[in-house]
């Protein structure tokens, strides 16, 4: 068997050629709402910083454009609050990160992009100021990453961190299977609409549970506790078992976009 976690644009159209794409992989690459990518800078700060939060996101009610992406909020953790393997001992890293839709990033020539880089780092050292006053003769070193850099070091299609945005409509997923091709399964962020870490690890287990049934295997799993060869079998989950949460990430996700529009914040 072959069980594909990888992105699922690579996987269907780069590495398969288009053969097996099913119609909803069409429409869904074609015309579906994506996660926008980020783009993160990380700051090297040459002491130890305690934060009120480990995450603070800012919304800002004035128009605010960091180079050339407009942004209605942006993000700044404290990486070594809670991993002290980010940075040497007494010193600390802080990253701050926003949404940039792919269209900015994708057509920049080399010129281009550098220099979009310079300016994203030096607006940003700014608003770090802001929030951490003096931070600056304390920057060590910087990093910029940007929709391209996570598209070269992960292949993920258009730099979309999280796949698909979440749709009601397929509060159960897309197909794990491809018609015509045997033994191969897909799992991972781009079969569940919504993303993130919880689908794509559940999805694993799915697919290992789907290989377990074709081969009239008993699918067990051990929790933490469990004696091993105990035969401690678990109530299994599926996909219907999880329209209510779906529902649950898609209310949440729409808030997200666009509760701070209704609110005139300046922090």
């Amino acid at each position: 068997y072959i069980v594909s976690a990888c992105d699922g644009h690579s996987v269907l159209y780069d590495m398969l050629g288009g053969i097996y794409t099913p119609q909803v992989f069409k429409e869904a690459y074609e015309e579906w709402r994506l996660f926008d990518p980020w783009v993160m800078v990380s700051f090297g700060i040459d002491k130890s910083i305690v934060s009120k939060a480990h995450l603070t996101t800012y919304a800002k009610g004035e128009k605010l454009n960091i180079g050339r992406t407009p942004v209605q909020e942006y993000s700044i953790m404290n990486r070594s609050m809670y991993d002290d393997t980010f940075a040497p001992k007494g010193k600390t890293v802080l990253l701050l990160y926003f949404e940039s839709p792919w269209n900015i990033w994708k057509d920049l020539s080399k010129e281009e992009y550098a220099k979009e880089k310079e300016i994203i780092e030096k607006q940003c050292t700014k608003l770090l100021e802001e929030s951490y006053a003096g931070i600056s003769e304390h920057i060590e070193v910087v990093d910029v990453a940007t929709p391209r850099t996570e598209v070269r070091y992960t292949g993920v299609w258009k730099g979309s961190y999280e796949g698909f945005f979440p749709r009601m409509d397929k509060l159960d997923g897309l197909p794990m299977e491809l018609e015509g091709l045997k033994n191969f399964m897909m799992v991972g962020q781009w079969v569940f609409p919504g993303g993130g870490l919880p689908p794509s690890a559940q999805s694993g287990r799915w697919a290992i549970q789907k290989l377990c049934k074709k081969d009239k295997k008993l699918f067990k799993h051990r929790v933490e506790g469990d004696e091993v060869g105990s035969g401690n079998v678990k109530k299994q989950w599926g996909p219907s078992d999880l329209k209510f949460l779906w529902a649950v990430m898609l209310v949440a996700a729409i808030l997200h976009q666009f509760w701070w529009k209704k609110i005139d914040f300046d922090m």
